[in-house]
């Protein structure tokens, strides 16, 4: 099956940049043509390509390096196996962290949140076995190359041999009534994409040595009839990297963490229309994440039109804050603040 959508106009003041896939100002950008093929059996599997500019955002590691600018992706392509109460996938597939996914159609708003672009993964490649004991528990093991690699950085250099480092996965889904979920997802392990030298100490000289990150990400859903509530949370932290103040400055190596937490409310006014509101907030301490130590807020407003299961158009306002200066205007000034209207349209088949 497939999913071509995707063109959207972004107006403001400013640049977008340091939006997820936002990265054209008042003008047409194609996102992504996405497409899918999947079987569903005791033996199944699936493949998923994504092909326009949302593609080199979402690409593993080594991001294109070799040939930047492409546009395509392998997003996900993976065996499944399920027999009773037990399933699982080996290959390449998204994450179970955030609130919000890849695909446009799946989420409630066209611009991704602060959360999904600079908390969390976007893929994985490993494998995970599922367990679905009963209808109020499912609970998730993993293990994977880490966040969105499918390659170690030792394949490609001497100086930081391979480590063969993998990174460890848990969740567990709680579904106590139909219209409630608690999911809460953890990911630790050493990071193979780049390292950090360890600042040399009275008694050892600088030695390689590779951050070890992990990550807890919480949701809580609600929904009744036609409203719908839900909650991330995340807190994540980097040992042995390369921490910096608000301005980019490098001032050592050390512990980086990053929290933040984003609510959603979506009310369904018909079988054709829906609003929804996101406000959320995230701190970034050491700028491992986003490049600088800031707190970052925003703000969006989305009202969607859905005339058939086929088309999808929506409009949109958000604003944005920093403590820093942040955010890349036209003129090449940076701002504390951003804002942005914009236009979307899906269009899905089957």
């Amino acid at each position: 099956m497939g999913t071509p959508g995707g063109s959207q106009i972004v107006a403001g003041p400013l640049a977008v940049f340091p939006y997820v896939f936002d990265t054209l100002n008042n003008q047409i950008q194609f996102h992504n043509f996405n497409v899918q093929a999947a079987y569903t059996g005791p033996v199944g599997g699936k493949i998923e390509l994504s092909l326009g500019d949302d593609a080199n955002v979402i690409n593993s590691y080594p991001k294109n390096q070799f040939a930047p600018g492409t546009d395509v992706d392998i997003t996900q392509a993976y065996l499944s196996l399920a027999s009773g109460q037990f399933s699982a996938i080996i290959g390449k597939f998204e994450t179970l962290a955030g609130a919000e996914v890849i695909e446009s159609p799946s989420d409630l708003e066209f611009s991704r949140s602060i959360l999904f672009g600079y908390a969390v993964p976007f893929t994985h490649t490993g494998g995970r076995l599922t367990w679905t004991p009963n209808s109020v528990f499912t609970v998730n093991f993993g293990i994977n190359k880490g966040w969105d690699t499918t390659r170690t950085y030792g394949n490609m250099t001497n100086l930081y041999p391979d480590t063969g480092a993998l990174t460890g996965e848990l969740g567990v889904v709680y579904t106590p009534v139909k219209a409630v979920s608690v999911t809460v997802d953890g990911y630790s392990g050493q990071v193979e994409e780049g390292s950090a030298v360890a600042p040399p100490s009275p008694w050892t000289p600088a030695i390689p040595a590779r951050p070890q990150r992990s990550l807890v990400d919480t949701i809580l859903t609600y929904k009744n009839q036609a409203l719908t509530f839900t909650v991330n949370g995340d807190f994540g932290q980097q040992s042995n990297t390369l921490v910096v103040n608000g301005t980019g400055t490098p001032y050592g190596f050390g512990t980086a963490t990053w929290s933040g937490v984003a609510g959603y409310a979506n009310y369904a006014l018909s079988s054709q229309w829906s609003v929804t509101l996101r406000g959320e907030y995230m701190g970034d301490f050491g700028g491992s994440r986003t490049g600088i130590s800031q707190r970052w807020a925003e703000s969006t407003a989305t009202v969607q039109y859905a005339p058939n299961s086929n088309i999808i158009v929506r409009g949109e306002i958000r604003g944005d804050i920093s403590n820093q200066l942040f955010f890349l205007g036209a003129n090449g000034s940076f701002y504390h603040t951003n804002a942005q209207f914009g236009l979307e349209t899906i269009v899905k088949w089957p």
